[in-house]
């Protein structure tokens, strides 16, 4: 089967996302295993030293309540892993269309959008700490949640 044809595309975007899917299911697991477990404590390094939030920080707890459909709880501890999983299923489904409809170059992602992924980051960081610094903390993890 040639790759430039629909079913080569075809063939491949499953197989990615089926390779996609193994590895985020062993990283669930071993993560689950390990930092769950209670045998090791995770931390992140840079909350410890700074007394501020990474862009990742919650980021764990807020894949976990997707899987578990509670956008509300996700969007609390990390919005910004809420924000790429919907551009990650838009971006899915955009991909799947242009196979379908045999568009050369179907999994090209316009540059406009990983800026845009990227400045939505940093706003995020800056956003989340600023509220930090002003008494609210939407996780919880310096102060007491506002609800």
């Amino acid at each position: 089967m040639h790759l430039k044809t629909r079913g080569g595309r075809l063939l491949v975007f499953f197989l990615l996302n089926l390779a996609l899917a193994v590895f985020s299911l062993l990283f669930i697991l071993i993560y689950a295993r390990i930092a769950l477990g209670g045998k090791v404590h995770v931390f992140c390094v840079y909350k410890l030293l700074t007394h501020s939030y990474c862009p990742a920080c919650g980021g764990t707890r807020a894949v976990a309540a997707l899987w578990h459909f509670d956008v509300l709880s996700a969007l609390k501890d990390n919005a910004y892993v809420v924000f790429f999983a919907l551009f990650a299923v838009f971006y899915e489904i955009r991909t799947l269309v242009r196979i379908l409809k045999d568009v050369p170059n179907p999994y090209w992602i316009p540059g406009w959008a990983g800026w845009g992924l990227l400045v939505l980051w940093g706003v995020f960081f800056l956003v989340r700490n600023l509220l930090l610094l002003a008494g609210i903390d939407f996780a919880g993890d310096f102060l007491p949640p506002p609800f």
